[in-house]
Protein backbone atom coordinates (compact mmCIF):
# COMPACT_ATOMS: atom_id res chain seq x y z
CA UNK A 1 0.00 0.00 0.00
CA UNK A 2 2.63 2.56 0.95
CA UNK A 3 4.28 1.89 -2.41
CA UNK A 4 1.22 2.59 -3.78
CA UNK A 5 0.61 5.99 -1.99
CA UNK A 6 4.23 6.64 -3.61
CA UNK A 7 3.34 6.30 -7.09
CA UNK A 8 0.12 8.06 -6.56
CA UNK A 9 2.19 11.48 -4.41
CA UNK A 10 4.63 11.44 -7.36
CA UNK A 11 2.75 10.71 -10.53
CA UNK A 12 5.08 7.85 -10.87
CA UNK A 13 2.90 5.49 -13.27
CA UNK A 14 -0.51 7.35 -12.62
CA UNK A 15 -1.92 10.36 -12.68
CA UNK A 16 -0.67 12.03 -9.87
CA UNK A 17 -3.53 12.39 -7.12
CA UNK A 18 -1.94 13.62 -3.59
CA UNK A 19 -5.23 13.51 -1.50
CA UNK A 20 -5.58 9.32 -2.69
CA UNK A 21 -1.59 9.14 -1.49
CA UNK A 22 -2.35 10.81 1.36
CA UNK A 23 -5.52 8.66 2.03
CA UNK A 24 -3.11 5.32 1.09
CA UNK A 25 -0.23 6.59 3.47
CA UNK A 26 -2.73 6.46 6.40
CA UNK A 27 -4.10 3.33 5.68
CA UNK A 28 -0.93 1.60 5.90
CA UNK A 29 0.67 3.89 9.12
CA UNK A 30 -2.60 2.71 10.96
CA UNK A 31 -1.71 -0.67 9.91
CA UNK A 32 1.47 0.24 11.70
CA UNK A 33 3.91 0.45 8.85
CA UNK A 34 6.65 2.74 10.27
CA UNK A 35 7.75 4.26 6.68
CA UNK A 36 4.27 5.18 5.97
CA UNK A 37 4.10 7.04 9.19
CA UNK A 38 7.43 8.91 8.04
CA UNK A 39 6.48 9.88 4.95
CA UNK A 40 3.23 11.12 6.30
CA UNK A 41 5.33 12.74 9.11
CA UNK A 42 7.82 14.44 6.03
CA UNK A 43 4.36 15.42 4.44
CA UNK A 44 3.17 17.15 6.82
CA UNK A 45 6.65 18.82 8.10
CA UNK A 46 7.41 20.35 4.96
CA UNK A 47 3.96 20.91 3.47
CA UNK A 48 4.28 18.71 0.31
CA UNK A 49 0.94 18.39 -0.73
CA UNK A 50 -0.48 18.49 2.03
CA UNK A 51 -1.09 21.98 4.50
CA UNK A 52 2.30 22.07 6.51
CA UNK A 53 1.26 20.48 10.00
CA UNK A 54 4.10 20.30 12.42
CA UNK A 55 1.62 18.58 15.05
CA UNK A 56 0.66 16.07 12.71
CA UNK A 57 4.38 15.26 11.34
CA UNK A 58 5.42 14.78 15.20
CA UNK A 59 2.35 12.96 15.85
CA UNK A 60 3.59 10.54 13.57
CA UNK A 61 6.97 10.69 13.35
CA UNK A 62 6.31 9.84 17.23
CA UNK A 63 4.26 6.72 16.72
CA UNK A 64 7.21 5.22 14.01
CA UNK A 65 9.89 6.32 16.65
CA UNK A 66 8.09 4.39 19.39
CA UNK A 67 7.46 1.44 17.00
CA UNK A 68 10.95 1.21 16.37
CA UNK A 69 11.82 3.20 13.20
CA UNK A 70 15.65 5.10 13.52
CA UNK A 71 14.86 7.60 11.29
CA UNK A 72 11.57 8.63 13.08
CA UNK A 73 13.71 8.77 16.05
CA UNK A 74 16.34 11.12 15.28
CA UNK A 75 13.59 13.47 13.43
CA UNK A 76 11.34 13.75 16.17
CA UNK A 77 14.27 14.07 18.37
CA UNK A 78 15.31 17.03 16.30
CA UNK A 79 11.38 18.60 16.23
CA UNK A 80 11.96 18.59 20.47
CA UNK A 81 15.37 20.19 20.00
CA UNK A 82 13.71 23.06 18.25
CA UNK A 83 10.14 22.96 19.66
CA UNK A 84 9.13 22.33 15.77
CA UNK A 85 5.45 21.05 15.86
CA UNK A 86 5.72 20.45 19.30
CA UNK A 87 6.82 22.03 23.09
CA UNK A 88 10.67 22.22 22.91
CA UNK A 89 11.76 19.57 25.40
CA UNK A 90 15.38 19.52 25.03
CA UNK A 91 15.68 16.13 27.59
CA UNK A 92 12.93 14.52 25.22
CA UNK A 93 15.16 15.22 22.46
CA UNK A 94 18.50 14.00 24.07
CA UNK A 95 16.11 10.78 25.17
CA UNK A 96 15.23 10.25 20.98
CA UNK A 97 19.01 10.91 20.11
CA UNK A 98 20.23 8.20 22.63
CA UNK A 99 17.44 6.04 21.29
CA UNK A 100 18.76 6.28 17.85
CA UNK A 101 21.90 5.86 18.64
CA UNK A 102 21.11 3.34 20.63
CA UNK A 103 19.57 2.05 17.08
CA UNK A 104 23.12 2.29 15.44
CA UNK A 105 22.31 5.57 13.51
CA UNK A 106 25.96 7.26 13.69
CA UNK A 107 24.88 11.00 13.60
CA UNK A 108 22.99 10.44 16.82
CA UNK A 109 26.14 8.66 18.14
CA UNK A 110 27.97 11.82 17.57
CA UNK A 111 25.07 14.29 18.68
CA UNK A 112 24.43 12.35 22.42
CA UNK A 113 28.40 12.31 22.67
CA UNK A 114 28.04 16.72 22.91
CA UNK A 115 24.81 16.40 24.68
CA UNK A 116 26.33 13.87 27.96
CA UNK A 117 29.99 16.21 27.23
CA UNK A 118 28.79 20.02 27.00
CA UNK A 119 25.70 19.54 29.76
CA UNK A 120 23.34 20.37 26.94
CA UNK A 121 20.25 19.79 28.21
CA UNK A 122 21.34 17.65 30.96
CA UNK A 123 23.74 16.73 33.23
CA UNK A 124 27.09 16.23 31.95
CA UNK A 125 28.37 13.08 32.25
CA UNK A 126 32.16 12.77 30.72
CA UNK A 127 31.62 8.83 31.19
CA UNK A 128 28.62 8.95 28.85
CA UNK A 129 30.17 11.04 26.56
CA UNK A 130 33.63 8.95 25.74
CA UNK A 131 31.44 5.89 25.06
CA UNK A 132 29.36 7.84 22.73
CA UNK A 133 32.35 9.39 20.91
CA UNK A 134 33.64 5.65 20.84
CA UNK A 135 31.24 4.59 19.22
CA UNK A 136 31.11 7.38 16.51
CA UNK A 137 34.77 7.08 16.32
CA UNK A 138 34.58 3.66 15.77
CA UNK A 139 32.54 4.34 12.26
CA UNK A 140 34.63 6.45 11.65
CA UNK A 141 33.55 9.84 12.88
CA UNK A 142 36.76 11.78 13.09
CA UNK A 143 35.29 14.85 14.76
CA UNK A 144 34.78 11.83 18.02
CA UNK A 145 38.27 10.64 17.47
CA UNK A 146 39.78 14.05 18.06
CA UNK A 147 37.38 15.09 21.09
CA UNK A 148 38.25 11.49 22.53
CA UNK A 149 42.03 12.18 21.81
CA UNK A 150 41.25 15.23 23.85
CA UNK A 151 39.96 13.60 26.87
CA UNK A 152 42.53 11.24 26.96
CA UNK A 153 45.03 13.59 26.93
CA UNK A 154 43.81 16.29 28.97
CA UNK A 155 42.52 13.45 31.72
CA UNK A 156 39.92 16.30 33.22
CA UNK A 157 36.82 14.31 32.91
CA UNK A 158 38.30 11.04 32.53
CA UNK A 159 41.25 9.44 33.90
CA UNK A 160 44.27 10.39 31.78
CA UNK A 161 45.41 8.09 29.40
CA UNK A 162 48.36 9.16 26.54
CA UNK A 163 48.20 5.97 25.11
CA UNK A 164 44.46 5.69 23.87
CA UNK A 165 44.71 10.00 23.22
CA UNK A 166 47.74 9.23 20.59
CA UNK A 167 45.56 6.00 19.08
CA UNK A 168 42.87 8.49 18.90
CA UNK A 169 44.79 11.40 17.30
CA UNK A 170 46.44 9.27 14.72
CA UNK A 171 43.24 7.65 13.55
CA UNK A 172 41.83 11.07 13.05
CA UNK A 173 45.20 12.04 11.26
CA UNK A 174 44.31 9.32 9.16
CA UNK A 175 40.94 10.95 7.70
CA UNK A 176 43.31 14.11 7.00
CA UNK A 177 42.36 15.89 10.16
CA UNK A 178 45.03 18.73 10.61
CA UNK A 179 43.90 19.58 14.37
CA UNK A 180 44.74 16.23 16.05
CA UNK A 181 48.53 16.28 13.76
CA UNK A 182 48.72 19.23 15.66
CA UNK A 183 48.22 17.57 18.87
CA UNK A 184 50.99 14.92 18.05
CA UNK A 185 53.04 17.78 17.33
CA UNK A 186 52.65 19.20 20.95
CA UNK A 187 52.57 15.50 22.64
CA UNK A 188 56.50 14.85 21.08
CA UNK A 189 57.60 18.49 22.04
CA UNK A 190 56.20 17.49 25.63
CA UNK A 191 57.11 14.09 26.12
CA UNK A 192 53.63 13.04 26.95
CA UNK A 193 53.58 9.16 26.41
CA UNK A 194 56.28 8.99 24.46
CA UNK A 195 59.88 10.27 24.91
CA UNK A 196 60.38 13.94 23.61
CA UNK A 197 61.35 13.88 19.76
CA UNK A 198 61.45 16.77 18.26
CA UNK A 199 62.30 15.31 14.90
CA UNK A 200 58.62 13.88 15.33
CA UNK A 201 57.18 16.61 16.49
CA UNK A 202 58.23 18.48 13.45
CA UNK A 203 57.30 15.86 11.29
CA UNK A 204 53.47 16.57 12.55
CA UNK A 205 53.68 19.75 12.58
CA UNK A 206 54.86 20.04 8.95
CA UNK A 207 52.10 17.60 8.27
CA UNK A 208 49.64 19.76 9.60
CA UNK A 209 51.13 23.07 8.46
CA UNK A 210 51.02 20.85 4.51
CA UNK A 211 47.02 20.25 5.85
CA UNK A 212 46.20 23.82 5.93
CA UNK A 213 46.98 24.46 9.57
CA UNK A 214 48.65 28.13 10.16
CA UNK A 215 48.47 27.55 13.82
CA UNK A 216 51.58 25.17 13.84
CA UNK A 217 53.57 27.68 11.56
CA UNK A 218 54.87 29.55 14.27
CA UNK A 219 55.89 26.41 16.58
CA UNK A 220 57.75 24.92 13.68
CA UNK A 221 60.06 27.97 13.49
CA UNK A 222 60.78 27.47 17.43
CA UNK A 223 61.42 24.03 17.32
CA UNK A 224 65.37 23.19 17.78
CA UNK A 225 66.75 20.74 15.46
CA UNK A 226 68.52 17.37 16.40
CA UNK A 227 72.27 17.57 16.23
CA UNK A 228 73.45 15.07 12.92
Amino acid sequence: MKSIAEMYRDGNGVVKDSKLALELFEKAADAGNTDAMCRLAEMYRDGNSVVEDGKRAAFWYENAADAGNTHAMLNIAEMYSEGNGVVKDDKRAAFWYEKAADAGDTDAMLIIALIYHHGNCIVKDYKRAAFWYEKAADVGNTYAMKALGDMYRNGKEIPQDYKHAMKWYVKATENGDSGSMQKLGEMYIKGEGVAVDYDKSREWFQKAADAGNLFVIEELGFLPRTEE
